[in-house]
């Protein structure tokens, strides 16, 4: 993460590109290590969390 964070900066990337490519890295994320009936609940923690974050 540190390493993307600094191609970001260094290239001045911006936010609306940054926000998509964690958005496409966590979908993957989830595509590829959380089983099938784990996804819905997972999906809707980590929602509840990012919007606790933000606040």
């Amino acid at each position: 993460m540190a390493e993307l964070s600094e191609v970001f900066s260094k290239h001045q990337a911006p936010l609306d590109l940054e926000l998509m490519v964690l958005g496409n890295m966590v979908s993957q994320i989830m595509a590829e290590r959380v089983p099938a009936a784990q996804k819905q609940i997972l999906t809707e923690q980590f929602c509840s969390v990012l919007k606790q974050a933000v606040s």
